[in-house]
């Protein structure tokens, strides 16, 4: 499927994306280099846009926007949200994120950045947030449910984008059983605070049966 890598309204790439892989299988065009993602930059060779270590290494950046393998309780994640791999989820919502201002475009749309991005446009989230953080969850049965920012979050612990009162905060569970990565998120801040250091500020919440930090996105 022929897709537009967007950088917020800033044409980077046209390229040919495999739905089934998840992978680029051609690029066909240049747009906007400058505006590609900083890691891909090194890898770029103007007289051939095609060469195999470039290509891989963007789809393995998309990939990596995704949920790891490693992620706490992935496979009871997986099972609520009846699919079988994380990277199935790497194309809803046209690939948007919280972490960056990439995204994949149809070419033949001329819809908008503004349009469609999580940062100021609502998202589904409570089917996803009670997947990832409850321990008492059906499976999701809604398609919507996957047009989230939840499918392009990254790291190890259970976690889940929310809005709440017009702000985007991240929830993110303990280890396993544990409970103390939440507490210690917030005492890193509290210290970041007090020696006067730009620093995300976090807070101790509950979602149901599981303890929680909560931070917004700045």
């Amino acid at each position: 499927m022929k897709r537009i890598l967007m950088n917020k309204n800033i044409e980077v790439l046209i390229v040919e994306y495999n739905e089934t892989s998840k992978f680029f299988d051609y690029i066909y065009e240049v747009k906007s280099i400058n505006y590609a993602p900083y890691i891909l930059r090194g890898f770029y060779i103007k007289n051939d846009i095609n060469d195999t270590v470039f290509r891989t290494n963007l789809s393995e950046w998309f990939k990596g926007r995704g949920i790891p393998s490693w992620r706490d309780k992935l496979d009871l994640l997986l099972h609520r949200l009846n699919i079988t791999a994380p990277y199935e989820l790497l194309d809803k919502a046209f690939g948007l994120s919280l972490s960056d201002q990439y995204w994949l475009k149809p070419c033949d749309s001329d819809i908008l950045y503004d349009d469609i991005n999580f940062f100021d446009n609502d998202f589904d989230y409570a089917e996803f947030m009670e997947a990832s953080l409850s321990t008492n969850s059906r499976a999701i049965t809604k398609e919507t449910s996957l047009k989230t920012t939840n499918n392009t979050t990254d790291g190890m612990l259970k976690k889940a984008w929310i809005i709440d009162k017009g702000t985007r905060y991240l929830l993110k569970g303990g280890y396993k059983s544990e409970t103390l990565q939440p507490f210690n998120e917030v005492l890193a801040s509290e210290i970041c605070k007090r020696l006067g250091f730009y620093h995300v500020e976090y807070t101790i919440d509950t979602y149901k049966d599981m303890v929680v930090s909560k931070c917004p996105c700045l």
